[in-house]
């Protein structure tokens, strides 16, 4: 009898550290995320000690978006330099991209696209919002491991639209990508041999259902 043990993986390391502002008190510290690490939920652990103390350590998450710090000054033409004025602004997430109806039926669509590039260690899921005419927006939330969907309880027969975005902690939310498809439309129901002769055949049946409104 075979027994297996599974093992997890070390995380990779953040990459390229270096001490960005010395001060008397503090240091400001920046890297790069690390590689290979799209999907995985991780943090930081920053330890930092001298002479005589005992070692200190912060645990940081990885951000839900990029946070960037923009300072803007005045220069004059001598270099003299106005006090900074200093805000900090969030990224939004990029778009998932090739966004494709993979099946079509008359009650349902699968979609498919291919997660957004540059979203290594970021927090996020998908808002696919859906419609026809006539009828208001639905959607679903589905999460970043997901590649496609399969949406239901739609309409025989008629055109929809889908969007799909991306959505990162908090309100970022990127450019939609969007296509269209027309589901097909619903079959006849209780198809009948009403009548045989020897020379033809009376069919009768009923209506499709959920059709009202579509030409057919």
């Amino acid at each position: 009898m075979t027994t297996c043990t599974l093992f997890p993986t070390v995380p990779s390391s953040p990459r390229d550290l270096k001490v960005r502002k010395v001060k008397s008190r503090s240091v400001m510290l920046c890297w790069e995320r690390p590689e290979d690490m799209e999907g995985v939920f991780y943090g930081y652990n920053i330890t930092y000690s001298c002479d005589g103390e005992q070692p200190k350590s912060e645990m940081v998450e990885s951000k839900a978006r990029v946070e960037y710090n923009v300072t803007v000054s005045t220069v004059l033409h001598d270099g003299a330099k106005s006090n900074e004025n200093s805000t900090h602004v969030f990224t939004l997430p990029s778009s998932p991209r090739d966004l494709k109806v993979k099946k079509v039926k008359s009650r349902s669509v699968m979609l498919c696209w291919e997660r957004p590039e540059h979203m290594e260690g970021v927090f996020y899921g998908y808002d696919i919002t859906y419609s026809c005419d006539g009828e208001q927006p639905k959607s679903e939330m589905v999460e970043s491991e997901a590649s496609e969907i399969t949406l239901s309880d739609l309409k025989p027969g008629v055109q929809y639209s889908f969007t799909i975005v991306t959505v990162s902690q908090g309100e970022g939310r990127s450019s939609g990508s969007l296509t269209h498809v027309c589901t097909k439309p619903a079959p006849p129901v209780n198809l009948k041999v009403e009548e045989v002769k020897t020379t033809s055949v009376t069919l009768c049946w009923e209506r499709p259902v959920d059709m009202e409104g579509v030409y057919y």
